[in-house]
C-alpha cells in the first residue's frame, strides 16, 4: 500500500526511518499484554441508531447519533479458552483423541 498524500508519506517516511516495524510493534504489543487477547478482558458493546437533532446522519428530514449500549461481558478464562471444545460425535469416533482442557 503506497501512501497517496504527502502528508501520509511523510509520517511513513519517518516511520520506516526511524527503523520501526510492524513486527516490532506487535512483539512490544504481546510483550506488554501477556495475557491471552488482552481485549477480549472487556465487555461486548453494541451500538444502536438514536434520534437527536444535533446527529451527524441523516435519513430524510431525521437526524441520528450512534449509541452504545451494553451487551455481555466476557472474561477470558485459561486454559479452557485457549482451544475450541472437540465435538463429542469426534470423541465418540475417536476415544484415544480426548476432549480440550477445561471442557
Amino acid at each position: 500500500l503506497e501512501p497517496s498524500r504527502s502528508v501520509e508519506k511523510t509520517k511513513y517516511q519517518t516511520f520506516t526511518a526511524s527503523g520501526s516495524t510492524n513486527n516490532e510493534r506487535s512483539i512490544n504489543y504481546w510483550k506488554n499484554n501477556n495475557t491471552a487477547y488482552p481485549k477480549l478482558q472487556n465487555m461486548i458493546n453494541g451500538m444502536r441508531a438514536v434520534e437527536d437533532v444535533n446527529g451527524k446522519i441523516q435519513i430524510g428530514d431525521k437526524r441520528y447519533k450512534m449509541e452504545r449500549f451494553f451487551v455481555e461481558s466476557r472474561v477470558f478464562t485459561a486454559p479452557t479458552h485457549y482451544l475450541f471444545p472437540i465435538l463429542n460425535s469426534e470423541i465418540q469416533k475417536s476415544p484415544s483423541l480426548g476432549q480440550n482442557p477445561g471442557w
